[in-house]
């Protein structure tokens, strides 16, 4: 980026993020942000990774995006759970966190799916149309959690040679021509 926009509010109520192409805009607790500081940074972390994946390759039902609609997509996990893993591990392989600090991520997105509705992960993406935070939180967490196996499975596939890292770039490959992707087969393209 040639420039980059942080927008902050103070607030009352729970912190919250939104990705725009070179901006992203935060509301924090009106509170000692120092106490909240890993909670913060995982936020900035998972905006900052939203911004380029969001920008560079997404469904089609993401951008660009009407909000006039509902989103209806069954593959919103793909965005969400990739971003929460990444801003995780990108922490992790930066050493802005240290490994145990992964694995309790682990464990929290663990806890978070067992919490949520007990269905399947396209039908949660599909439910999103109208919001519920129990449902966007086991959301998050069960993408986050596929991300991690996906990233373990590639590597397992290819001796080490490729990982969930190489998907995304190619994907960011394809995206200067404008490639948005298909909903219904995202899954097959991220397995192609």
């Amino acid at each position: 980026y040639n420039s980059y926009l942080f927008v902050v509010y103070p607030a009352d109520g729970a912190a919250h993020a939104i990705a725009h192409p070179s901006s992203s805009v935060y509301t924090l607790p009106a509170t000692s942000w120092a106490e909240q500081e890993p909670a913060i940074q995982h936020m900035l972390a998972a905006t900052l990774f939203k911004t380029w994946d969001g920008e560079r390759f997404h469904i089609s039902e993401l951008g660009p995006v009407d909000f006039t609609v509902p989103i209806d997509a069954r593959s919103l996990w793909f965005s969400e759970g990739v971003s929460e893993y990444y801003a995780e591990l990108l922490q992790v392989r930066y050493g802005l966190t240290t490994p145990a600090e992964f694995f309790n991520a682990i464990d929290r997105w663990q806890r978070a799916s067992e919490d949520g509705p007990s269905v399947p992960l396209e039908k949660l993406s599909w439910g999103m149309c109208k919001y519920n935070s129990d449902r966007c939180a086991a959301l998050t967490a069960r993408g986050a959690l596929v991300a991690m196996l996906m990233d373990i499975e590639i590597r397992a596939k290819t001796s080490g040679r490729s990982s969930l890292d190489n998907v995304l770039l190619r994907m960011n490959r394809e995206a200067p021509s404008g490639k948005t992707y298909d909903d219904s087969l995202l899954v097959r393209t991220i397995s192609k």
